[in-house]
């Protein structure tokens, strides 16, 4: 356990404002407070608010604060304990520990950073492998950083005098029949948990057979080393996945490498255990985007639509989600490319998940059966996401109907020259469909009237002429956006205000109006409450 002390000193003594900034931050004072942008939601308008006197943090815009520890719980997803080594170790400030006899000493964790050190140093050591590593654009420098070793002979056995082979055994290094240790001759790629430490090894073989031995070979499952949680670089990637907002997951080392070398340092690996359930917990946790860049072949293609599938759940969606894929369809990957940055593109998660669901490459009867599944699956998301992917399954209607569409939608605006300027053509613009909700319904028009005001829209003179029944000239509403549909009224309504309450915030922010913004956040907590209710 953390002493009590210990803990007490970490909160109340780190530089906070020093903190922020070695995560990646620049906070800009702005009287007796620091402002930034929040790291936890976007915003245009900074609304976090950094207190040094108090060493405390809190955001306006989301309502999440606390001290520093609860930042990395809030932005990392760690436990308390394990973000508290971690504030510690960002702050400068070690953490004293109490340690009770029922707590099993776990020694392993010593052993696999000595052997981690022996790997690294055996490496640089040896010139045919950095060779090797330089042909494949890594070089010295990267090699370094990333800390790549390699296990010798000479290490295995500098291992053996140090350590009893049980020890060797339970952490991992050696296998359970003997004095084997199966890492041997391979170039070492090392694992590390939340708290910094080695937990286990990824070995490649550096034979040019590949065909008779293991490409890779991963330590054994032990107490220090489960593969399926564990992400290879996201000790050195997590800071610029948070400043970025955004996480690359590879399939391989030197994909998540040479993005690195490219100038994406945020790229993690998943090392051949496949995108699963655990990894889009963590990442969800902490709001940011998922970017998916695995192989570009088939085998890529069908893991990238597990892990989206894993992604768009009927009831609890993660849309913030994207695929990233290389233009030249013959080049594997990223990790192939070493001498040049290949061309990418990047498309929407559900675009991607949609447009392969519907190739043309299966037939109409699976097309239609992909499709009604498709429409189920977003029938239960909310309003805005919805209708959002409704507009992606639509491109997916024959040739004929939205070519009729279309045609219909340029009548519409050759017949209402007053609405060409201004207006946003999406169909799902949200004020155009409430208004358009409006226009059409009695009743949500007087709902709405009471539940928001004309300062909440873009457009205010547009909502006081529907409340004012003042609706000559904007007949067409009606037909240029989507009306509400009735489930989704009162959802859209608080969703909208919500929004509106959230830009006025970052504004009175922006000017210093604190009071206004307290006030304002406190309107904005009891609707979360009360939404919640």
């Amino acid at each position: 356990m953390i002493k009590a002390e210990s803990l007490a000193a970490l909160k109340e003594k780190a530089d906070i404002i020093e903190f922020f900034c070695k995560l990646g931050h620049t906070p800009k004072r702005a009287g007796n407070v620091f402002l930034m942008h929040c790291p936890l939601h976007g915003e245009r308008t900074p609304s976090f608010a950094i207190n040094p006197r108090k060493n405390t943090w809190r955001c306006y815009g989301c309502g999440e604060g606390g001290n520093i520890i609860d930042f990395i719980v809030a932005t990392q997803g760690l436990s308390f304990y394990n973000a508290a080594f971690e504030a510690a170790r960002i702050a400068g400030i070690e953490l004293e520990i109490t340690h009770h006899k029922q707590e099993k000493p776990m020694p392993g964790y010593a052993i696999l950073d000595h052997a981690h050190r022996l790997f690294q140093k055996a490496l640089l050591e040896d010139m045919i492998v950095l060779d090797y590593l330089a042909q494949r654009g890594i070089n010295q420098e990267s090699a370094r950083y990333f800390e790549l070793g390699l296990c010798t002979p000479a290490t295995t056995t500098q291992l053996k005098k140090a350590y009893s082979l049980e020890d060797l055994q339970e952490c991992g290094l050696f296998n359970g029949r003997g004095h084997f240790c199966a890492f041997e001759n391979r170039l070492i790629f090392a694992y590390k948990d939340a708290r910094k430490r080695v937990v286990g090894f990824s070995g490649r073989t550096l034979s040019s057979d590949e065909a008779r031995t293991a490409k890779y070979f991963n330590s054994r499952e032990s107490a220090y080393f489960k593969k399926s949680e564990t992400l290879w670089n996201i000790d050195r990637a997590l800071n610029a996945i948070i400043q970025k907002k955004q996480v690359i997951i590879t399939e391989g080392f030197f994909d998540a490498m040479l993005f690195g070398v490219h100038g994406y340092p945020h790229a993690v690996c998943i090392s051949g255990t496949g995108f699963n359930q655990g990894h889009l917990d963590y990442f969800s946790k902490m709001g940011v985007e998922i970017a998916l860049c695995l192989d570009n072949d088939g085998p890529g293609h069908k893991a990238t639509m597990r892990a989206l599938k894993m992604c768009f759940t009927p009831n609890e969606p993660y849309s913030l989600v994207c695929v990233i894929r290389l233009k030249n369809s013959s080049t594997k990957d990223v990790g192939s490319c070493p001498k040049k940055k290949p061309e990418m593109y990047k498309i929407n998660g559900f675009k991607y998940f949609a447009n392969a669901r519907l190739s043309p490459e299966y037939p109409p009867q699976e097309r239609d059966k992909n499709y009604k599944e498709l429409m189920g699956l977003v029938g239960g998301w909310s309003p805005f996401l919805k209708h959002a992917c409704l507009e992606i399954l639509g491109a997916h209607a024959p040739k004929q109907v939205r070519q009729e569409i279309s045609e219909a939608k340029s009548k519409l605006e050759a017949n209402s020259p007053h609405l060409q300027k201004g207006y946003t053509a999406n169909r799902l613009w949200p004020e155009g469909c409430i208004f358009a909700t409006m226009l059409k319904d009695l009743a949500f028009r007087f709902t709405a009237q009471r539940y928001l005001s004309a300062q909440d829209f873009q457009y205010p003179k547009v909502f006081e002429a529907l409340i004012n029944n003042k609706v000559a000239g904007l007949e067409s509403l009606a037909t240029r956006y989507e009306a509400i549909w009735p489930p989704d009224q009162a959802m859209v309504l608080r969703a909208f205000k919500l929004k509106a309450l959230e830009r006025d915030l970052r504004k009175a922010i922006g000017e210093e109006n604190f009071s206004y913004a307290s006030a304002l956040f406190d309107k904005i907590k009891q609707m979360q409450v009360a939404q919640e209710g």
